[in-house]
């Protein structure tokens, strides 16, 4: 075995891309709830990282996958490394989470336990339709939760911008899935695009971004950020256009692949990038 290959293997189906998401809802954490940085939450956030970063590795070694995936155009053969290179992210963010206090491991653990039971052959929830769903929306939720144990912001603010954080998190999920129904099909998966068709799973990902950006907008009102919350309704207008658009077009994979991943990356980065300074000219 070669273990610099192996190495890089690992690297590359970390799928780099695809974190732009969960730091969108850290960084959307941080400026909601006004999060000044300590050593305890980068502390979580390495946990969590490492624990998403598992995830992925352990997804795509029970998901065989040879074709696109997000931030992964042409997947490298998949390997036993994946499996144990997810474990090893596992133990390590589960290091992390120890330093912290007994909730934030306990939330770890729960953590670990869905990645498995999404993802591992004897369980598989992944192409189980709704299971997935809630899944992909809980992730969301919980990265806000997780964040608001630093400074609670009120039950209202909580369960709004944890369910923004939640359908955007979805709406993202099942634009994903769009290019895969063909893949899913012939590995017999009951999935959500196999079992409605690209066009249904483009309007409830369309009908999720739209609550998410509901929310999200209330949530920027309520915490008197208001230009801000301006700036987040124009932002999911011109998304909402981009997706109505795809939505208008002829199924084909490889064009659902490549609109798929352009939304994904750049408007994530965008909002990221909103978001990150937005947060420093908070705290400055």
């Amino acid at each position: 075995m070669n273990l610099s290959r192996e190495v890089w293997r690992i690297f590359v189906h970390i799928r780099w891309p695809l974190h732009l998401s969960s730091v969108l809802g850290i960084l959307f954490s941080f400026v909601i709830l006004e999060l000044r940085f300590s050593l305890d939450m980068l502390l979580w956030i390495l946990a969590w990282f490492f624990l998403w970063s598992g995830a992925t590795l352990f997804d795509s070694y029970y998901d065989r996958d040879q074709k696109p995936v997000v931030g992964l155009a042409k997947p490298p053969r998949v390997s036993k490394s994946l499996l144990w290179g997810s474990i090893f992210f596992q133990i390590l963010g589960f290091i992390f989470a120890l330093m912290l206090p007994l909730v934030f491991i306990w939330i770890y653990l729960l953590g670990v336990l869905v990645l498995w039971v999404y993802s591992h052959k004897s369980f598989r929830l992944e192409p189980k339709k709704y299971l997935a769903l809630i899944v992909n929306f809980g992730t969301g939720f919980v990265t806000f939760a997780t964040f608001s144990l630093f400074w609670f912001p009120g039950i209202y603010l909580f369960l709004v911008g944890g369910s923004a954080t939640g359908f955007f998190q979805l709406s993202f999920y099942l634009m994903s899935q769009v290019h895969e129904a063909k893949f899913d099909m012939a590995r017999k998966d009951k999935s959500f695009v196999v079992m409605f068709g690209r066009n249904k799973t483009l309007l409830f990902s369309i009908f999720s971004l739209v609550l998410a950006g509901v929310m999200i907008v209330l949530s920027f009102v309520l915490v008197g950020l208001f230009l801000l919350a301006f700036f987040s309704a124009f932002y999911f207008f011109i998304l909402f256009l981009v997706l109505v658009r795809w939505h208008s077009l002829k199924s084909n994979s490889g064009r659902d692949f490549r609109i798929m991943e352009s939304v994904f990356v750049y408007f994530t980065l965008l909002a990221d990038l909103i978001l990150l300074g937005t947060y420093f000219w908070l705290i400055l």
